[in-house]
């Protein structure tokens, strides 16, 4: 009786630990690394990111979702998605979408084709009267995902 206890206890525990190295391999599938190069300085969340080459990363299997920005090898900035738009299949490639507005550049949309993800970025409260108000020029900044 207590072999069959024992057994039972020991086969239990090998299948959650393999649940548990399952789920991670399927969680680190979700981790999305690409690249992007701003033509002009531009702000998205609270940084600011002069013009120049970028890497990212992206976990996208979890909520909060925070991109983690690098500019030659150092870690620029953390910015949190302020919403989800759309998960599912879309058309068009992977891109940044920045806001003209008042002759600043401002990182409005993060589109990740290649795990079907459109996530939306902050707006600080002074700006958005203002966004609201003055015409917008849309720039859209192709981004080059290297990894899901």
């Amino acid at each position: 009786m207590k072999v069959t206890q024992r057994f039972k206890s020991v086969r239990i525990l090998f299948l959650a630990v393999l649940a548990v190295g399952l789920s991670a391999g399927v969680a680190s599938a979700q981790n999305v690394e690409g690249k992007f190069t701003l033509p002009f300085e531009a702000r998205w969340g609270r940084a600011v990111l002069p013009a120049g080459d970028y890497t990212f990363n992206v976990e996208t299997s979890t909520s909060p979702y925070i991109v983690m920005i690098r500019h030659n090898r150092n870690g620029v900035a953390y910015v949190m998605a302020d919403s989800v738009i759309s998960r599912g299949d879309f058309s068009g490639s992977s891109a940044l979408i920045a806001v003209r507005s008042g002759g600043k550049l401002r990182i409005r949309i993060l589109r990740l084709r290649e795990v079907g993800a459109i996530f939306g970025y902050y707006v600080p409260k002074a700006e958005r009267q203002f966004i609201a108000q003055a015409p917008e020029l849309l720039q859209r900044i192709p981004v080059s995902v290297q990894g899901k």
